[in-house]
């Protein structure tokens, strides 16, 4: 059987629900869910099968659904937070407890035909509570979602029959074992990397295909609609990419796009690499500082330098791309900011990562140029990724002129 397992993550579990949308494209069927707190909550809309319930809960969410109004302030939230676990044992969640109530059907739940399973901790017992569907009373099930969810100490415990509860992140924050007892040969496991306990699997050689975010996604009690928007495009994108639907590692680019467009480029780009750098000792401790060791290093460059260049340049990471639209905006951005009188900037500035690209492609300009590698061969070792970048914009540069 299939499962899919969510781990917990708090305000960053808006990925899981791209992640949801990528595998509806791909036709992916599942027949058990599990999760961690939000990822137990995540996997409540995934046995409905409301997908579009998900989307509308995650791009309205914001603090106010969560927590009573007297008790938050957005503007000082770290300080909301503090003095509520100071005064009152914890934020109380009243309005997220009000709102699953509002979003999951639970008579759906137990008519559907996938399975459930969640993980909270049972504080009053000192004990883990691996609980299925079954083993949950159906007048209960909201109960231990929410005890499952429970963040403490952000949040305030849940209690249960005199019994309190945390969330399932002291125990098991990605839930595999669980799916395994209820059967799952199959697993696809949608890791937020938050904090939280993992345990190991106990099952060896189970084919479990592990997602996670390549972006920076929510903070997990950063509660705002607007980047629940963008987590859902990079778990869709990250899903795509990890069944070869999408191509990239942080940017997303369509498929085959990006792979055409390496095999083209590869050749001149580690010819000039060649050119540039004579002693293959200073290439072999490049590549040994940038921790690539595979087969094809070129390609591997390449795509360090696109993802690196991406970021210092503000390029939106959440946007699928073609590789010809990617270069042309990274090119027109870094015209857009071209220095060319480094005697301005203090030794300091030069450190910064666009200065010391700028400054290490005018030297590759000035040392093919005048056919002397001397100055440029010292500059490696100390910025190995702007070097290789800023090559890559070169090659773009020769190849556009």
């Amino acid at each position: 059987m299939n499962a899919v397992v969510l781990s917990g993550g708090g305000a960053a579990g808006a990925y899981q629900i791209g992640v949801w949308k990528a595998l509806r494209k791909i036709g992916y069927k599942y027949d058990i869910v599990c999760g961690t707190s939000v990822g137990a909550i995540n996997a409540c809309l995934m046995c409905e099968k409301s997908f579009n319930k998900a989307i509308r809960l995650w791009k309205k969410l914001n603090y106010n659904m969560i927590f009573d109004n007297k008790e938050i302030d957005s503007s000082k939230i770290v300080t909301s937070y503090a003095k509520n676990i100071l005064i009152n044992g914890g934020m109380n969640p009243v309005m997220l407890e009000d709102n699953l109530r509002k979003y999951i059907n639970v008579n759906k739940i137990y008519r559907s035909n996938i399975d459930y399973g969640l993980v909270t901790v049972n504080v009053t017992k000192h004990k883990a509570m691996n609980l299925q569907k079954k083993d949950i009373p159906k007048d209960e099930f909201l109960d231990y979602v929410m005890a499952s969810s429970t963040c403490f100490p952000a949040f305030q415990m849940k209690e249960i029959n005199n019994d309190k509860y945390i969330d399932g992140g002291y125990s098991d924050n990605l839930p595999i074992n669980l799916a395994i007892k209820m059967g799952a040969d199959k697993i696809i496991a949608i890791d937020l990397r938050k904090i939280g306990l993992k345990k190991t699997v106990n099952k060896k050689n189970m084919d479990i295909t592990y997602i996670t975010p390549k972006g920076k996604i929510a903070k997990v009690l950063e509660f705002d609609g607007k980047h629940s928007k963008i987590d859902i495009d990079y778990g869709y994108n990250d899903t795509l990419k990890t069944f070869n639907y999408l191509d990239g590692n942080i940017y997303t680019f369509k498929h085959n796009n990006l792979k055409k467009f390496i095999d083209k480029n590869k050749e001149t780009y580690n010819k000039l690499l060649n050119k540039l750098i004579t002693n293959k000792l200073v290439i072999k401790n490049l590549l040994k500082i940038l921790y690539i060791n595979s087969s094809d290093k070129i390609f591997d460059m390449l795509i360090s330098s696109i993802d690196y260049l991406g970021e210092i340049f503000d390029i939106d990471d959440s946007k699928i791309y073609s590789i010809n639209n990617y270069n042309k905006i990274l090119l027109n951005k870094f015209n857009d900011n071209y220095y060319t009188n480094f005697s301005k900037f203090k030794l300091h500035e030069l450190l910064e990562s666009d200065k010391s690209i700028y400054y290490i492609y005018i030297k590759i300009e000035e040392c093919i140029e005048k056919n002397n590698y001397d100055d440029l061969s010292k500059a490696i070792p100390l910025f190995p990724k702007q070097f290789i970048s800023a090559l890559y914009l070169y090659m773009l540069k020769i190849k556009d002129s």
